[in-house]
């Protein structure tokens, strides 16, 4: 079997047309259980032989021609450019079962890919943090953000912008993540964001006493606005409510309820999504919506 064209989230924006972009579900993949089907992270516990196999994939539905570029994320504000980084990063297509093991890992140690060279794929995972693509008008560049909160809140998105697009025309697209009415945040938090820019108190609802819902793809638009981005795209999505996404806090809401029936208690891990963007030569690469 392989990755089918239905199986992944097409961007709805008015991006160039030599620009590729898409979010994987977890449909498409072999992993099983927890991690079931289509689980491209090798960090979070599952078969490395299954990751392997959806990598492999992954990587035959956006072409051979055009690496994927997999970067190790920590929650920061480190940016790495592809065209520097290619081959680093753990495609692990090549990789034998017995050379695989535990130790397999990606190494380019960073939250954004950003690349203006043709056919070579940014990648960024995730499992409820906010998948946030850019790319300037004339699709000459392109870049993909690992947005949870820390990067929102540490200017991950005003880094890139400032550091890669300079003062050019941008549009952007907000991938799934976990939604406002499912995403709850207790008033340290909240307090933390409004003492950074009281702009940030608009993207959060008060719930019950000393909590709030928190709208991350309110935090992003605000930020990407305040860098002269006006045309934002995409949003709306909720991981932890669509079961075509994988979600950590769903996850951990199920291990949870798990322990309270006696159940399974061990690490709570899921699987990661790839949102995944590139510029693609006339003839070359396969992934396109059309």
């Amino acid at each position: 079997m392989k990755l089918s064209k239905t199986d992944v989230v097409w961007p709805d924006w008015p991006a160039p047309t030599q620009v590729v972009a898409f979010s994987t579900t977890r449909l498409g993949g072999v992993s099983t259980g927890d991690y079931q089907q289509l689980n491209l992270g090798l960090h979070v516990g599952d078969n490395q032989a299954h990751v392997a196999t959806n990598r492999a994939r992954l990587q035959h539905f956006v072409g051979e021609d055009t690496p994927l570029v997999w970067l190790h994320q920590v929650h920061g504000d480190a940016i790495a450019d592809a065209a520097t980084n290619v081959g680093m990063g753990s495609g692990m297509g090549s990789v034998t079962d017995s050379e695989m093991g535990a130790a397999a890992t990606d190494r380019i140690e960073a939250d954004a890919c950003v690349c203006a060279q043709p056919n070579l794929a940014c990648v960024v995972m995730t499992a409820d943090c906010l998948p946030v693509l850019l790319c300037n008008a004339k699709g000459t560049q392109v870049a993909a953000l690992h947005c949870g909160w820390r990067g929102l809140y540490q200017g991950l998105i005003g880094k890139t912008r400032r550091n890669y697009f300079s003062d050019e025309p941008v549009i952007a697209w907000l991938g799934p993540a976990i939604g406002p009415q499912s995403y709850e945040v207790d008033d340290a938090f909240y307090q933390r964001f409004v003492a950074l820019d009281a702009g940030y108190a608009s993207a959060f609802y008060a719930n019950r006493s000393g909590h709030y819902w928190c709208d991350l793809y309110a935090i992003a638009r605000y930020q990407l606005h305040a860098q002269g981005i006006a045309s934002v795209y995409g949003g709306g999505f909720d991981t932890l409510s669509d079961s075509r996404f994988f979600s950590y806090r769903q996850q951990t809401n199920a291990e949870k309820t798990r322990g309270e029936t006696g159940g399974d208690t061990g690490r709570t891990e899921t699987g990661r999504m790839a949102t995944v963007i590139f510029i693609q030569n006339e003839g070359l690469g396969k992934a396109r919506k059309g």
